[in-house]
């Protein structure tokens, strides 16, 4: 197996896993219905703002503040598990794909057409866990 595609599948792996964590270490229908809270929110801080009620502005803020720090509490659990996981796999692709340089079959800007495999994983890893997301129902 080539270089480029053993960091994608491990890019993909471990987009999979971390989505499969943050599904199974949270509640997906408290996690979306507090984001649709937030969301509601932020349309009444707005027309607050317009209609310059600056206090009811002000106690909206606080309210979506309050939202937002709960569903802070409800990630970090899946966060944490996570970020364990894709430290000690990007020690373990270090040591393997170090001197690794992916050549593109575009020019990328500022990086050319050869990048490092680190690169490489971020643009497999970040692409990946937003499909993954979408699917698993987390955006």
């Amino acid at each position: 197996m080539q270089p480029f595609e053993a960091v994608f599948l491990y890019g993909l792996g471990l987009s999979l896993i971390t989505v499969i964590l943050y599904r199974l270490l949270i509640n997906v229908k408290d996690y979306n219905d507090l984001k649709n809270e937030m969301n509601d929110l932020k349309k009444k801080i707005n027309d607050a703002q317009k209609q310059k009620d600056l206090k009811k502005a002000n106690d909206l803020t606080n309210d979506m503040l309050k939202a937002s720090s709960k569903q802070f509490k409800m990630s970090m659990k899946p966060l944490i598990v996570s970020m364990f996981i894709a430290i000690l796999s990007l020690g373990y692709m270090n040591s393997q794909y170090a001197k690794v340089l992916i050549n593109l079959p575009f020019n990328a800007p500022i990086a050319g057409t050869d990048i490092g495999w680190l690169w490489w994983y971020i643009l497999v890893s970040v692409s990946a866990t937003t499909l993954f997301r979408k699917i698993a129902g987390l955006d």
